[in-house]
């Protein structure tokens, strides 16, 4: 399968369902929902704000992008968050957590350096 922000192609049309008849569409997050969210730490430290979602090659999401950055360091470098240091969506309250300890540790891994560059 190929996929793109707006399309997913597909080699056989069977594979093809409507949210309906797929019991995990109920618990996606839409990108409309997720651009915009304010990021911020378990103690209230405010990141930032989600610009973008990153894709990885098997099309799952491996990290997001900043609109706006609040704080200094590899996160203010980067611009983005890995899926990695996400502790929670903020299906509930509306606000995504992140444990920014990790995320900067992860920062200092580099492959995870390698991958934001390519992002």
């Amino acid at each position: 399968a190929v996929f793109g922000i707006d399309a997913i192609l597909v080699k056989n049309a069977d594979v093809v369902v409507s949210l309906d008849e797929y019991d995990e569409a109920e618990s996606w997050l839409r990108l409309d929902k997720l651009r915009g969210r304010d990021v911020d730490t378990p103690g209230g430290t405010k990141v930032g704000s989600i610009g973008d979602i990153i894709v990885g090659t098997e099309g799952h999401i491996t990290g997001f992008t900043l609109g706006k950055v609040y704080v200094e360091g590899p996160i203010a470098e980067k611009a983005t968050i890995p899926r990695e240091g996400l502790i929670d969506t903020g299906a509930v309250d509306g606000v995504m957590t992140i444990d920014l300890p990790k995320v900067e540790a992860l920062y200092k891994q580099p492959d995870k350096a390698a991958e934001s560059e390519d992002a």
